[in-house]
């Protein structure tokens, strides 16, 4: 019996990603394509314990238990053990359900004759194909939505910089409530580039502190623009702030290069 490794593998790689996407949207946890994918590897690669001999140990009822445990907490990478139980539960289920249908499927392969052509059909390479369509049509239905929620909060705004203006896309970013401490005005976090060609001697300068979630803290540069209107709903805002200058790049896909405190609007 000729075995081909490298189709075993994929096969059984798609359906652990599978497996896996199903039950973080069961708990309604967001997927981490990086996570499964390291955890569908490592759910594949146990397929070699049923062909190499010295393996075989690990094939048992004990070792499948502990292999569907280590890629469930690859993938929901949280330390609650009874989340991450209910998220287990949740696999194996899934999983004997999946083999319930193929071995009520078990003969994969059959002949259908229609019009005088023969088309030889796999359960096998149907369900995959199932399973790979699923995952690209909802990670992109997925994709688009978050996109359109995004654009929602992301606003155009003029930065008047005496006869200088600069016009920025800004995402509004709700959790950030950052204020100069001594004149309580709110900050605008913008990229370094917004403050290219601009001398900031004629201007009121600030330095923000700012603490992060993770512990991390420091300060912002920041100048007071002449002004600042944000556009809204076909309505021009003037609002008061100042423009504190980052190094980080806002947003990986350069959708917006500044961030809006909720509490300019």
């Amino acid at each position: 019996m000729i075995i081909y490794l490298d189709v075993i593998l994929f096969e059984n790689f798609i359906v652990d990603f599978f497996l896996l996407y199903i039950t973080l949207q069961t708990i309604k946890l967001r997927p981490v394509i990086k996570y499964l994918i390291i955890s569908s590897t490592l759910g594949s690669l146990y397929v070699l314990t049923l062909l190499i001999p010295g393996l075989k140990v690990l094939s048992g009822f004990a070792g499948k238990l502990a292999a569907g445990f280590i890629m469930t907490f690859i993938a929901v990478r949280k330390k609650d053990f009874f989340f991450l139980l209910k998220a287990y539960c949740i696999f194996i289920i899934y999983t004997m359900l999946l083999a319930g249908i193929c071995t009520f499927n078990s003969s994969s392969e059959f002949a259908n004759i229609t019009v005088g052509v023969i088309y030889n059909f796999s359960y096998k390479k149907l369900m995959i194909s199932i399973m790979i369509m699923y995952l690209i049509i909802h990670r992109t239905v997925t994709f688009i939505k978050d996109r359109k929620a995004m654009t929602n909060f992301i606003y155009t705004i003029d930065i008047q910089f005496n006869q200088n203006l600069k016009s920025v896309k800004a995402f509004l970013d709700t959790g950030n409530e950052l204020r100069e401490p001594v004149t309580n005005i709110p900050v605008i976090i913008a990229e370094q580039n917004v403050l290219n060609g601009i001398d900031t001697d004629n201007f009121s300068k600030y330095y923000i502190p700012y603490k992060l979630v993770d512990g991390n803290e420091g300060n912002l540069f920041g100048v007071k623009p002449s002004s600042i209107i944000v556009h809204m709903n076909g309505i021009n805002n003037r609002v008061d702030g100042i423009i504190a200058v980052t190094s980080s790049k806002l947003s990986k896909s350069g959708d917006y290069n500044a961030l809006l405190p909720r509490n300019i609007i």
